[in-house]
C-alpha cells in the first residue's frame, strides 16, 4: 500500500461530509419550492426548476452512497495492511494516522515514550519506504 492510497483514507470523510450538506441543501430547495395547486396555469419553468433540483438530489445521494462504498473497501484493504505490521506500536501509529485521521503530534502525546511527531511521521515513512 502507498502513502498516497493510506491518505486517500483521511479524505474521505471531508468528500464524505461535503456532499451530505450539498444533499442537505438541494433537499430544502425541493421542500422550499412547493407550487401552488389551482385551476390557473402555473409559472413556465418552475416544474422544470423542481425537476432539475430533484434529479441533482438524486445523483449527489448516488455519488454519496458510491463514495461510501469506496470509502469501506479502502479501508478494509488498509486494515489489511496495516495488520501485517509486526510492530505493535507502529500498527497503532498507522491506525491513529490513517484511520482515526490523527495529526502526527496527537499521535506522539497518545504514543508517548518521548516520541516527537517527527519521530513517529519518520516512521511511518521508513516502513513505507522499505516495503517499495
Amino acid at each position: 500500500m502507498t502513502l498516497q492510497e493510506l491518505n486517500n483514507l483521511r479524505k474521505y470523510p471531508i468528500e464524505i461530509k461535503q456532499l451530505q450538506e450539498r444533499i442537505f441543501q438541494l433537499q430544502r430547495q425541493t421542500e422550499s419550492a412547493t407550487q401552488m395547486l389551482s385551476d390557473m396555469p402555473s409559472k413556465k419553468g418552475n416544474g422544470d426548476r423542481i425537476a432539475d433540483i430533484i434529479a441533482s438530489y438524486v445523483d449527489e445521494q448516488n455519488k454519496l452512497q458510491r463514495l461510501i462504498a469506496k470509502r469501506q473497501r479502502e479501508e478494509l484493504n488498509a486494515m489489511s495492511y496495516i495488520s501485517d505490521i509486526c510492530d505493535s506500536q507502529l500498527r497503532s501509529i498507522f491506525l491513529m494516522r490513517f484511520l482515526k485521521g490523527y495529526s502526527w503530534t496527537k499521535i506522539a502525546n497518545e504514543i508517548g515514550g518521548g516520541n516527537t511527531s517527527d519521530s513517529v511521521k519518520k516512521s511511518v515513512y521508513r516502513y513505507l519506504s522499505s516495503k517499495n
